[in-house]
């Protein structure tokens, strides 16, 4: 128990110590920096609010993003915001059915923690699959999604990402019925930075 103590304190009070230092000279992080991400991932529904189906997505997201602030804040809460356009081009696996979505996401990012950057995040888009999906008939709806992960730096400009997200679907009310589809998805990316 007494290990487990110290390796916990070591982890949150040793990223704070070393934020104003580590990551500094990053220009992901300078305010106006622009990015440019090729991510691919995979979804798995969840069979929440009365879900039927069991749909399974895979997708190519790329997304177009500025950094809106610079590092700002103090302590752990010390970040950046960064907003973002990003497109997702896919498959739905069962029933099966062409998947393209486009809209806003908002990044908070951390960094001050060295190579590894963690973050959380929220997206919103247009969504149209002509998949059958009995939770939202309708072929045109609207999409959710918020969730975190990680960022590694890989060189001056480039890095990688894995992510979590929870995806929701919905025709919000258009059409009944609206269940909406609940899903997770398993996100991985390469960006680089201008």
């Amino acid at each position: 128990m007494r290990t487990l103590t110290v390796l916990l304190m070591a982890v949150l009070i040793g990223p704070a110590r070393a934020q104003s230092g580590a990551g500094s000279d990053d220009p992901r992080f300078a305010k106006g920096a622009h990015a440019w991400t090729l991510g691919a991932g995979f979804g798995v529904q969840h069979r929440i609010f009365n879900g039927t189906s069991d749909q399974q997505f895979a997708l190519v997201q790329p997304r177009w993003s500025v950094n809106l602030t610079g590092r700002s804040g103090e302590g752990w809460k010390q970040g950046t915001l960064t907003l973002g356009l990003e497109a997702a081009l896919g498959r739905a696996l069962g029933p099966r059915g062409n998947v393209v979505a486009l809209g806003p996401m908002l990044r908070y990012s951390f960094p001050s923690r060295g190579r590894v950057t963690p973050f959380v995040e929220a997206a919103g888009s247009f969504f149209w699959t002509n998949a059958e999906m009995p939770e939202t008939p309708q072929r045109f709806t609207f999409t959710g999604a918020g969730g975190g992960g990680l960022s590694w730096r890989l060189g001056a400009r480039d890095s990688f990402e894995l992510a979590y997200r929870f995806h929701h679907i919905s025709n919000a009310g258009f059409t009944e019925p609206n269940i909406g589809v609940n899903s997770s998805f398993v996100l991985i990316g390469w960006s680089r930075a201008f």
